[in-house]
């Protein structure tokens, strides 16, 4: 175990005597801030840990109130009793994270109702629901150590991927498993008994079992596919959940993005192996929304399949980026939540055609410095040339001026809490680091603008038969924008000398 996690553990065991009235924070390693934003390795532990740590109150605050006597309760605390005995691969899982913040929203609403009365039942009926979401965390813990202690049937809807195994049951909508059998589990599925082997290809009782998909890459495998990651209250990530044979095909080209993360982005593929857990592929066909990182699925996201090995390597960058970040939010909010121009979507962003919330403008600064690293070892590379240089150079040429732009907005805007004021002056701190570097290239107002084709080529940006430049893509953007207003340093920075 880390030394997060033993901190984030002993936090929890110390500093909680009850049901504490909201997800509790963690305290951050004591290390300088830069290192915090860029060279943690771990700090997926700070969730990951945090929510172990809460869930033995949760389960010692289940069992001192009149809701845990309850027949579900009663049916949880045996798999909970078994599963904490010691370390299970279910419970490092960012399903278990997502169910973990279930359950305490679902005990602390049974708590503040009060003793008696409508909202108390309705309550009571909530935590049952969500105490038997549990039934997965339980098999998968009794396949992993070959034991099964529990008094009776534990009844799984499908399909499911059984947390922390590769494994993905399929067939009917549910079966009840009745224990294990030295190759599998033993089920109960359409009115009859039999043995499932755990392995691919495996059937039994119309029950199928199939291997997750993965990619390997970066030292690693990980998991391809929203499978198991679309679960209640979480629709974004079921858009993402297609045919195994559609990912099968995928394969290829997300290991070259990932060794294209390795060759450019070393730093980053070093964090990114240890934190990242699962890859989410959007279907170009599902619609709805681009890139996704849920902050309560830790070490996972949703990307868009693009066409281009170096620009699905940039949103491999950008998402893990966003769970870093997220990772560090588990000691504490970064804009006061007091303040309501935190939360208003009605800012200037230089990186989105609307107005844009300061939440959002803070994790980009933070997701593009790294991208801007990337790029701009891309652009230095011997390998890169013809279009693609002109792709990579017009990514290097647009960031120093970005980052001045929405960093402005957020310091005449936002109400940082202090880790917030801390963490944006690091990125301060950085943003001109990396700009300085940026801009050492030579790369600024004449440089043209290029974009990707729909089959991910490199071509120029041309307007009225003319090519553009990338300043004037960026005046352009801010001209048009409808929160342009929010940020009037815009004039200074996106002048033809700007600002140095």
């Amino acid at each position: 175990m880390s030394d997060i996690a033993v901190r984030s553990r002993r936090f929890i065991a110390q500093g909680e005597a009850g049901m504490p009235p909201s997800w509790p924070r963690v305290p951050l390693p004591e290390v300088p801030c830069a290192d915090l934003l860029w060279g943690l390795p771990d700090a997926r532990e700070l969730p990951m840990g945090n929510a172990v740590g809460h869930w033995r109150t949760l389960n010692h605050v289940l069992g001192s109130i009149g809701e845990g006597g309850s027949p579900a309760a009663a049916r949880y605390s045996s798999w909970a009793e078994f599963v904490g005995q010691e370390a299970s691969a279910a419970l490092d899982t960012p399903a278990f994270y997502h169910w973990c913040r279930r359950f305490h929203d679902a005990l602390a609403a049974i708590v503040t109702s009060g003793a008696h009365g409508v909202q108390r039942a309705a309550a009571g009926v909530d935590l049952a629901t969500q105490l038997m979401r549990f039934a997965p965390f339980a098999v998968a813990t009794a396949a992993e150590r070959g034991a099964w202690p529990f008094p009776g049937p534990v009844r799984l809807s499908l399909p499911l991927v059984l947390p922390g195994m590769p494994w993905r049951l399929s067939g009917a909508a549910t079966v009840d498993v009745l224990g294990i059998a030295d190759d599998g589990l033993a089920i109960a599925a359409n009115g009859a008994a039999a043995t499932l082997p755990l392995q691919a290809g495996a059937s039994a009782g119309r029950i199928d079992v199939e291997s997750v998909q993965t990619a390997s890459g970066l030292g690693t495998d990980f998991i391809l596919g929203a499978d198991g990651l679309a679960l209640p209250g979480e629709l974004r990530y079921a858009a993402a959940v297609g045919p195994s044979s559609w990912y099968r095909a995928q394969t290829p080209r997300v290991e070259a993005a990932l060794d294209a993360v390795a060759r450019y982005a070393p730093r980053v593929a070093e964090r990114f192996a240890i934190s990242i857990r699962q890859l989410g592929l959007k279907m170009p066909e599902a619609g709805g929304f681009d890139d996704f990182s849920e902050p309560e699925l830790p070490g996972t996201f949703v990307a868009s399949i693009v066409p281009n090995t170096l620009e699905l390597a940039d949103h491999f960058i950008h998402e893990f980026q966003h769970n870093h970040l997220s990772f560090l939010e588990e000691s504490g909010a970064l804009l006061d939540p007091a303040a309501p121009e935190n939360s208003a979507p009605r800012y200037y962003s230089p990186w989105r055609g609307r107005p844009r919330g300061l939440y959002g403008i803070f994790h980009g600064v933070f997701v593009f410095i790294a991208v801007s690293r990337f790029w701009l070892a891309v652009a230095r590379s011997e390998e890169t040339r013809g279009a693609t240089l002109a792709y990579a150079r017009d990514r290097v040429a647009r960031f120093p001026r970005q980052f001045q732009l929405a960093l402005a907005v957020l310091r005449g805007h936002a109400t940082p809490t202090a880790l917030g004021q801390r963490l944006l002056a690091e990125l301060g701190r950085s943003a001109d680091a990396v700009g300085r570097e940026l801009r050492e290239e030579g790369l600024d107002r004449d440089t043209p603008a290029f974009t990707l084709d729909a089959a991910g080529r490199p071509v120029p940006v041309t307007e009225g038969g003319q090519a553009r430049t990338v300043l004037e893509g960026l005046r352009a953007h801010h001209a048009g924008h409808a929160a342009k207003a929010t940020c009037p340093e815009a004039e200074t920075i996106l002048a033809l000398d700007g600002p140095t």
